[in-house]
């Protein structure tokens, strides 16, 4: 039939396990499991972009801690950008 959609052999390879999996963790504060969800999203051609609380738990150490987009500065401070945007 044109058009259907079927659905994968295995369920780890379904996006939709997946941001089940991903709800569930951020429910319950499990951001391990979050970041490994995240991750196989990614891997499934899927972006996840959170907001708040969640993406900064989940954001690496090493990011800005104002954008959130780009690699921090030296010592862990503002990129570049956001150092410049601060500093005119």
């Amino acid at each position: 039939m044109r058009g259907q959609l079927l659905a994968p052999d295995e369920p780890e390879e379904s996006p939709t396990a997946w941001f089940a999996v991903l709800e569930r963790a951020l429910r319950t504060n499990d951001f391990a499991l979050a970041e490994k969800a995240k991750e196989r999203l990614a891997a499934l051609g899927v972006v996840v972009r959170l907001s708040g609380l969640h993406a900064r738990r989940l954001r690496p150490a090493a990011w800005c801690p104002l954008c959130a987009d780009r690699p921090a500065g030296r010592g862990g401070g503002p990129c570049t950008r956001c150092h410049e945007r601060r500093n005119p």
